[in-house]
Formats: structure tokens, C-alpha cells, sequence
């Protein structure tokens, strides 16, 4: 990923051994959906093997992985960064996160 890139709502496989989930082509593209002095909402869901991503109401990753669903069919959340690049300094904070079941 070069410099200036916005990738977030990409999936990585932390602890998987896999590297980032999310193809090349997805990792090579930006987006500018991220409000820069403000907060943001991201929005996962997985359900089996299917795993969907938006980042303030724009869909950035849908993907599907059975590999990975055979072998580690439960898992973890990790809230991070990655890589800012730049002048800009960035405050990370987290608020009204909600974990629940699918219906």
C-alpha cells in the first residue's frame, strides 16, 4: 500500500497466518469516506465464512472465505491502526461499540 492510501474497513488476518484477507485490488484502492475531524462509524458483520465491511454507510469489503472459516470458525475483533503516514497527527479513540448475535 502506498502513502496517502485510505483503507480502512480492509481485513487483515491477525494471528491467522494469513496475512490481510482482502485481495490486492482492495488494498491498492482509497476511498475518502472517513470524516477527518470527526467520529466514524465502521460496521462488520460475519456470518460464516462471509465477511462485510462499511465505513460510514459505504460498502468497502464483502468477501467470502472458507479456508479460513474451516480452520478458525470463531475469532476476535481488534480495533487498530496501521500505518500513518505523514505530518498529520491522529487521536484514536473508540466509543458506543456493540458486539451482538445475528438473527
Amino acid at each position: 500500500m502506498g502513502p496517502g492510501l485510505i483503507t480502512s474497513g480492509i481485513l487483515y488476518g491477525e494471528a491467522l497466518g494469513t496475512g490481510w484477507l482482502s485481495s490486492e485490488e482492495k488494498k491498492a484502492e482509497s476511498h475518502d469516506y472517513l470524516v477527518p475531524d470527526g467520529w466514524n462509524k465502521i460496521r462488520l458483520v460475519v456470518k460464516g465464512p462471509r465477511m462485510q465491511t462499511s465505513v460510514n454507510g459505504h460498502a468497502v469489503e464483502d468477501l467470502v472465505r472458507e479456508d479460513v472459516y474451516k480452520t478458525h470458525p470463531k475469532g476476535f475483533i481488534a480495533l487498530q491502526v496501521h500505518g500513518i503516514k505523514g505530518e498529520r497527527q491522529f487521536v484514536m479513540k473508540w466509543r458506543n461499540i456493540r458486539i451482538r448475535p445475528l438473527l
